[in-house]
C-alpha cells in the first residue's frame, strides 16, 4: 500500500514536470516566431535580390527604422551583406570586402570601451550609411551602451551611454 501511494506520488510529479517542460517550449517557440519568420523573409529576399547562396549569419536592427540583414556568399563566390528595411522599400547589398566584419567590430570594441560584455550586434542604416550597431553591458553596474560604428571605416558614429 506505502509503494502504490509512493509510485503514484512520483507518476503525478513525473507529469506535471513535463506538462511544465511542454509548456515553457510552447511559449519560446512562440516568443521567438516573429524572428524565425523575418529571417525566413530576409534570407528569401536576399537570395532573390542578392543571389544569396549561402547564409552565414541574419542581424535584427532597430534604429529609427527596423532592418535585417543577411551575411552569406553569392552563386559567384562573392562575399555579401543584404540589408533590407522591415518594409521592404530599401534593398542595399555590400561587398564584406568593402568594410569590416563583425569579428573586427567586436575587437574594436573590446579595445577602445573597456571590453564590455556583447549583448547583440546588428547591420542596419543610420545617417544614410551602412552602420554596426554593438549593445555593451557594463559587468559592474550593469548599464547599457549602444555604438554605432560605421561598417566602411569602423569608426565611431554614435554612442548612447548609460542606459
Amino acid at each position: 500500500m506505502k509503494k502504490e501511494k509512493i509510485s503514484i506520488i512520483l507518476l503525478a510529479a513525473s507529469i506535471g514536470v513535463v506538462m511544465i517542460a511542454i509548456a515553457v517550449g510552447m511559449l519560446l517557440y512562440r516568443t521567438t516566431r516573429p524572428t524565425r519568420q523575418a529571417k525566413r523573409e530576409a534570407i528569401a529576399i536576399a537570395e532573390e535580390y542578392a543571389d544569396l547562396e549561402t547564409v552565414e549569419n541574419f542581424y535584427w536592427f532597430n534604429g529609427h527604422k527596423t532592418y535585417f540583414s543577411v551575411s552569406g556568399e553569392t552563386g559567384a563566390g562573392e562575399d555579401i551583406i543584404v540589408v533590407i528595411a522591415q518594409d521592404g522599400q530599401e534593398i542595399e547589398v555590400v561587398s564584406q570586402q568593402d568594410g569590416l566584419n563583425e569579428p573586427a567590430i567586436r575587437a574594436i570594441v573590446r579595445e577602445d570601451y573597456n571590453d564590455p560584455m556583447i549583448k547583440k550586434i546588428g547591420i542596419g542604416f543610420y545617417e544614410d550609411q551602412v552602420i554596426w550597431e554593438v549593445v555593451g553591458q557594463d559587468e559592474q553596474s550593469e548599464e547599457l551602451t549602444y555604438y554605432l560604428f560605421s561598417f566602411e571605416t569602423g569608426k565611431e558614429v554614435k554612442v548612447v551611454a548609460n542606459i
